[in-house]
């Protein structure tokens, strides 16, 4: 057996039928190397080809939190519906079961108005409780709800335990408790199950505290919240 020529001749096959297909694959990583250095995050093409979809959109999706999108997504979605169909009463009676909010910034005033709203669909007139109690030692709020006036701490249908966040006054709900069909006498922490049976109230302080909106206390006290109403 002649090996020299039997290694020429495996060689010149290899470069034939093999050389190709490896070389082929050594360029196409190289290229998928330089396309992900390219359209890396900190790439000019990336950068560029970002800015492009932003000026077509009109909005710079990195000023919105998860909120913020969240909103934006669901209003195209209605408005394409309502161009098919006229889903506005839907649409409201949607947003009062699911407490639907388009604030991010809410004061103690604005969470007595939600209770007062709630209170003035059974009463022409009337007041409801609103308790501040603040801890010094921790810096947090309890903060007590009910639509009927005149309600101790423990008869208040709503309880929230705001705890610092940023900046003065600046807070957010901590935990909430209810006191729901199943716990007449007493207040429970939201779960799934009683999600199912809240109210519209419950439902839009719940998607307070779900979304951890801010909430502006300063003169947080019941003394200097408007609690009453009256018929026009």
């Amino acid at each position: 057996m002649d090996l020299n020529k039997t290694i020429n001749e495996v060689t010149e096959q290899v470069i034939k039928d093999k050389l190709p297909t490896i070389i082929e694959e050594k360029i196409t990583k190289m290229t998928e190397s330089i396309m992900n250095d390219l359209f890396s995050n900190y790439g000019d093409v990336a950068k560029g080809i970002k800015a492009k979809i932003e000026e077509h959109l009109d909005v710079n999706l990195q000023r919105f939190d998860i909120i913020d999108y969240n909103a934006l997504v669901a209003q195209t979605i209605n408005e394409q519906l309502v161009q098919q169909v006229n889903m506005q009463p839907i649409i409201e009676m949607t947003r009062n079961i699911t407490g639907f909010i388009n604030k991010k910034r809410f004061t103690l005033q604005d969470m007595a108005d939600m209770v007062i709203e709630t209170a003035k669909e059974d009463e022409p007139e009337g007041e409801i409780t609103c308790i501040v109690d603040y801890n010094h030692e921790h810096d947090w709020f309890h903060v007590y709800f009910d639509t009927e006036t005149d309600q101790d701490k423990d008869e208040c249908g709503i309880e929230l335990l705001l705890f610092k966040f940023h900046g003065e006054n600046s807070y957010k709900i901590g935990s909430m408790k209810h006191r729901g069909y199943f716990s007449a006498h007493s207040k429970s922490k939201i779960n799934p199950l009683r999600m199912t049976i809240i109210t519209n109230l419950e439902h839009k302080f719940f998607r307070m505290y779900s979304a951890q909106v801010e909430l502006d206390m300063k003169d947080a006290h019941q003394d200097n919240i408007n609690t009453s109403w009256w018929f026009d």
